[in-house]
C-alpha cells in the first residue's frame, strides 16, 4: 500500500472515530437531559438506585430488616449502636459551682460532675464529690467519664438486659450489672489514689445513674441526690404527667446519712432497681444541691419545674443557659445551702411516650 493511500485511510479512520465519539456524546447528553426532566417532574431520579441502598430508619422498618440490610457493611456492634438510636431521645445536663464555694480566699471548684446522652442509648449520670475530700472534684469527673466509657463498651450486655423481655431471674442480672458498675467506679478511684499518691477518701463521690432500654430501664444510686422518672398518661381529654422518685431519700454528708464510693463501700450500700420502659418519657438525676429545691426532703413532693424542663427538652429548646440561670436565680437561692448544683436529663419526643 502506498504511503499516500495509507495516509488517506488513517485520516478516514480517524474521522469515523471522531464521528462515533460525537454520536456517543450526543446520546449521553440526551439521556442525561431525559433523566433530568423526569427527575424534575417528580419521577425517577438519577440517584434513585443509590438511595434505595440506604438503610431505612423510619418506624415502619423492622429490626430484623435493619440487621439484614446492614449485613456485612457494618459490624454487629455498629448495628447495635444504630438500632439503639431508633427512638427520638434528647439529652441535656449542667453543673454549677455553689455560692458557698466562693466564700473561701481560694475558691473551691465545682465538685459535681454530670453527663447525659441519647447515644448509643439514653442514659444519665451524676457524681457529687464529698465536701470534705480535697480533690473529690477529680474523683467525680473521673467516675462519670469512666462509667460512661464502661457502658459504651458493655452495650451488647445492655441490649440483652434491657432491650428484650426478661424474666425475674434475668432481672437479677441487672442487679449484678449494677454492682459491676460500682465496682468499676471504685477501681477508677483506686487508680487515681495510686496515680496522685493520695488516699482514696480524697477522691470519694456519690453516683446516680439511669439507663433506658426498649423494654426495661435500670437505675442505681450510691449516696444522696435524687433520681426521678416522668410518665405520661391520658385522663379524659387531658395528657398528664406523673413524677416518681426512684430509691430512698439521702441526706448530705454532714448529716451522716450519705454513703460514697470509696474503700469502705459495701454491696448493700448500692441501691438499684429496674422498671418497665413503657410510658417513660423522661428521666432526671440531680445532686443534693439541686434536689434541695426540686424534691421534698421526704421525697413525697417533686417540683413541676422538672416537667417544664422535660417538655422544653423534647422540643429541643432546653439549653444550659436556662439551667444555669435557674440555679443562680434569686428564687432558687432563697433559703438554699449554697451547695453545688447539677442535673442530667433525658426526654423522649412526645409521640414516643
Amino acid at each position: 500500500m502506498s504511503k499516500s493511500n495509507k495516509k488517506q485511510l488513517d485520516k478516514k479512520s480517524l474521522e469515523n472515530k471522531c464521528l462515533e465519539c460525537d454520536n456517543n456524546s450526543q446520546e449521553t447528553k440526551r439521556e442525561n437531559k431525559t433523566l433530568l426532566m423526569r427527575s424534575n417532574d417528580g419521577g425517577i431520579s438519577g440517584n434513585r438506585d443509590l438511595e434505595s441502598k440506604n438503610i431505612n430508619t423510619g418506624s415502619s422498618s423492622s429490626i430484623d430488616n435493619d440487621l439484614n440490610t446492614l449485613g456485612d457493611e457494618k459490624s454487629q456492634y455498629e448495628a447495635i449502636r444504630y438500632l439503639g438510636n431508633r427512638y427520638m431521645w434528647l439529652a441535656q445536663y449542667d453543673m454549677v459551682v455553689g455560692l458557698n464555694h466562693k466564700k473561701p480566699v481560694i475558691s473551691i471548684p465545682c465538685q459535681d460532675a454530670a453527663f447525659a446522652t441519647s447515644s448509643p442509648r439514653p442514659m444519665i449520670m451524676i457524681a457529687d464529690g464529698a465536701g470534705s475530700s480535697v480533690v473529690s472534684d477529680l474523683g467525680a469527673v473521673s467516675v462519670i467519664t469512666g462509667v460512661a466509657r464502661f457502658l459504651y463498651t458493655m452495650e451488647r450486655s445492655l441490649v440483652n438486659l434491657l432491650d428484650g423481655e426478661t424474666s425475674d431471674k434475668e432481672d437479677d442480672g441487672i442487679r449484678t450489672f449494677s454492682l459491676l458498675i460500682v465496682k468499676h467506679a471504685k477501681g477508677i478511684l483506686e487508680d487515681l489514689s495510686i496515680l496522685h499518691r493520695r488516699p482514696i477518701k480524697d477522691f470519694r463521690c456519690t453516683l446516680l445513674l439511669g439507663v433506658v432500654g426498649k423494654a426495661k430501664t435500670m437505675w442505681l444510686k450510691v449516696g444522696d441526690g435524687a433520681l426521678v422518672v416522668e410518665k405520661k398518661y391520658i385522663e379524659g381529654e387531658e395528657i398528664k404527667s406523673e413524677l416518681q422518685m426512684l430509691g430512698e431519700v439521702g441526706k448530705g454528708e454532714f448529716a451522716n446519712y450519705t454513703t460514697f464510693i470509696d474503700e469502705n463501700i459495701q454491696f448493700e450500700d448500692v441501691q438499684s432497681g429496674v422498671l418497665s420502659s413503657d410510658k417513660i418519657c423522661a428521666l432526671f438525676a440531680m445532686s443534693d444541691g439541686a434536689a434541695e429545691k426540686l424534691v421534698a426532703n421526704d421525697g413525697t413532693k417533686i417540683a413541676d419545674r422538672l416537667v417544664s424542663w422535660a417538655d422544653l427538652l423534647r422540643n429541643n429548646k432546653l439549653n444550659r443557659r436556662i439551667l444555669t440561670t435557674t440555679f443562680y436565680s434569686d428564687a432558687f437561692l432563697n433559703n438554699h445551702t449554697g451547695d453545688d448544683c447539677s442535673v442530667a436529663i433525658i426526654s423522649s419526643k412526645f409521640n414516643e411516650c
